[in-house]
């Protein structure tokens, strides 16, 4: 940590989630759930980056769609895969819901 981080009150960087084979099966598994991001939260930054990690890999497609929340995040999906994606977005303080189609 820098001087200007220590005054400005930056915090040292967190080490990046690395999600195991089994994680990233269940999201790419396909089911009957998807997730709807409702609200982004103050931590946008971060936000943005779990989506590009978790479901786009496109930073311009994940910064589109924090912009425009509500909306899908991914639809077509496992329940376990839903919840995984569910969590790690509200652990950054994200507001997520999971539908289920009819």
């Amino acid at each position: 940590m820098g001087f200007l981080d220590f005054l400005f009150g930056k915090s040292e960087k967190q080490p990046k989630k690395v999600l195991c084979s089994d994680e990233l099966e269940a999201i790419n598994t396909p089911g009957e759930y998807s997730v709807k991001l409702v609200n982004r939260g103050a931590a946008v930054l971060q936000v943005c980056k779990c989506l590009n990690d978790l479901v786009t890999h496109d930073l311009k497609a994940s910064k589109y769609m924090c912009d425009t929340a509500p909306c899908i995040v991914k639809e077509g999906m496992s329940e376990r895969g839903a919840k995984i994606i569910k969590d790690e977005l509200e652990a950054l303080g994200a507001t997520v819901t999971i539908e289920k189609r009819m």
